[in-house]
């Protein structure tokens, strides 16, 4: 645990080394109080304890007692300040972390899951200072009493650790099943977080097709695995506290018994060394004891370093070394394969699509269109062949002038909980109220956000909830006119509109499209057929390539089929 700790402080480590030294201080100060309670009780019982010298012993002993206090709450509130802002950096480090991660790490992992891990894992470790703090107390108390009791009495000594060999064995070595269990428990309440999401977000449509109740089901199965799992954690821990508060107590037993042995059987120890053995011993337990009461806290801070460890461990891409500009805008691909962890996608893919072009790509569903769009914008790293624009590899530019000089527009828009002007400026956050105007008009969507009672200023609601799938995606086109970008990727854009709103949206599209080069997923005929090139997938292949006259001209073609299978649906009607 403390070697995650070190990577999670960081350049901040030497915080850590700080208040090592801090409790170091302190416990020679402690260490002073105890010298002077045993020369008091010997001078006392050797009757040689005048009013000067208790007075000097009482003094010290204050005085060694208040700076240790004061080393102590000192550096604990001035540490526990900094390490409160080192986490709120930390939230922001994780998430910058994570927007780096190629775009299969979030196949892998939730929603809910990254967002329990931003708030919930990373508060579960907001106390570790206290616990580092806690643990270092015990650890140089030990080191002092260790000192003091074989100097003054090896067999005391010994009688004095016999407890503390296992009492340590089960606070960290006798933990792994208690941590995963935690880890699992987080993992679980990420879950619970995307089920209530979920639930809440799809309750319109539940109730309008009567599955209300059915709608629950997920959610309770969340809500009752985290119930199962956080019995199961108390299970295991209960066994693991009562395992480290007894070889605690026992602890105690064999300095008490030893002691009286030595000292009244075989005469071999003082009374002043007896009752200073057993001061220390009680105030070594005690400790050990405040420690039993935080083994949960110290396993649940161990789960959420691990947690926050297992997103580290996630390489980002790859950043090229020199910033070099795209200043043409043609895409190639060269014998480009592809698959998602064991899952082959595309398969051995070439085109080039020039600059001022349209490409149209269609074919069947997970035929790979898609994936062709997110590796130009190298949402992943491709491992065989290559992608060029400009006639540069890809990977040789920087994230952030590719995306410079790509717009896309997804089937799916998501729209954040902000103000429509601020989701439209996400296109170019530099641009003026009247620039971010000029693109909704470009984009059909002024009108329809003049008729709204706060116009621009109107907020959205979660991914867009307040407004239509149609205003939605104009607004995500609007986004793109902002932008401007001379590469533009469009993904199935008007699939899931009416036919209104398709219109409106089409037109938008054929003007953002204009003297750009473009990448557009479509099945429509009329979407399609004016495209420079045609690209037909199937099964992770380019099976069919061309102009629409010369596709449709192809008897038996994926193409030919689905342009006449398009055909036949437009001349069916509802029987009376």
């Amino acid at each position: 645990m403390f070697k995650k700790i070190s990577v999670l402080f960081g350049d901040k480590s030497s915080l850590l080394y700080k208040m090592a030294i801090a409790k170091a201080v302190e416990s020679f100060f402690l260490s002073i109080g105890f010298a002077l309670i045993y020369f008091t009780i010997k001078n006392l019982l050797a009757n040689t304890l005048s009013q000067e010298l208790a007075l000097s012993y009482l003094l010290g002993f204050f005085a060694s007692i208040i700076l240790a206090y004061l080393v102590n709450n000192l550096n604990k509130y001035r540490y526990q300040v900094k390490t409160y802002s080192i986490f709120a950096l930390e939230r922001i480090k994780i998430a910058d972390h994570i927007r780096k991660l190629p775009m299969g790490f979030f196949n892998k992992s939730s929603a809910g899951a990254l967002s329990n891990t931003l708030s919930e894992s990373v508060h579960t470790i907001e106390p570790v200072m206290y616990v580092y703090s806690k643990i270092l107390s015990l650890i140089s108390y030990i080191i002092m009493f260790l000192m003091m009791s074989f100097f003054l009495d090896w067999r005391m000594a010994i009688a004095m650790f016999v407890g503390v060999p296992l009492a340590f064995y089960i606070l960290f070595k006798d933990i792994d099943m208690t941590e995963k269990s935690l880890v699992d428990r987080q993992h679980m309440q990420g879950q619970v977080s995307e089920a209530t999401v979920e639930f809440v977000s799809g309750i319109k449509e539940a109730r309008t097709f009567g599955k209300g109740m059915r709608s629950l089901k997920k959610y309770e199965q969340a809500a009752s695995n985290f119930k199962e799992q956080n019995l199961k954690i108390e299970k295991l821990a209960i066994p693991k506290v009562v395992g480290y508060q007894l070889s605690v107590h026992v602890g105690f037993l064999p300095v008490m018994v030893l002691g009286a042995y030595l000292l009244i059987i075989k005469g071999e120890l003082n009374l002043p060394i007896y009752l200073l053995f057993l001061l220390a011993t009680l105030k070594l337990y005690i400790s050990l004891q405040e420690v039993a009461g935080d083994i949960i806290l110290i396993k649940n801070v161990s789960a959420g370093l691990t947690s926050i460890n297992n997103i580290y461990e996630n390489e980002p891409l790859m950043e090229a070394s020199e910033n070099k500009k795209i200043t043409k805008y043609d895409i190639e691909f060269r014998n480009v394969s592809f698959a998602y962890e064991k899952e082959q996608v595309l398969k051995n893919i070439n085109f080039h699509a020039q600059s001022n072009t349209i490409t149209a790509l269609m074919g069947p569903s997970g035929s790979g269109k898609t994936t062709v769009t997110n590796l130009i914008a190298r949402f992943w790293d491709i491992k065989e062949g290559e992608i060029r624009i400009g006639g540069t590899n890809i990977k040789d530019f920087k994230t952030s002038e590719l995306l410079a000089h790509i717009s896309m527009v997804f089937q799916n828009v998501y729209l954040f909980n902000d103000t429509i002007l601020n989701n439209i400026k996400m296109g170019d956050q530099k641009a003026t109220e009247e620039e971010i105007i000029a693109a909704s008009k470009e984009a059909n969507c002024h009108d329809f956000i003049m008729k709204l009672p706060e116009k621009y200023e109107t907020l959205v609601g979660e991914g867009g909830g307040r407004l239509s799938g149609g205003e939605k995606q104009r607004i995500s086109i609007a986004r793109a006119f902002l932008k401007n970008s001379p590469i533009v990727l469009l993904d199935e854009a008007t699939a899931n509109i009416d036919p209104e709103n398709e219109l409106i949206i089409q037109s938008s599209i054929n003007k953002l499209v204009k003297n750009k080069t473009v990448i557009i997923i479509a099945h429509k005929v009329a979407t399609i057929k004016s495209a420079n090139q045609i690209l037909v997938f199937d099964k992770g292949e380019i099976v069919q390539r061309g102009t629409h006259a010369e596709l449709s001209k192809t008897a038996g073609g994926i193409y030919n089929d689905y342009i006449l299978r398009r055909q036949r649906a437009r001349g069916w009607k509802i029987a009376n």
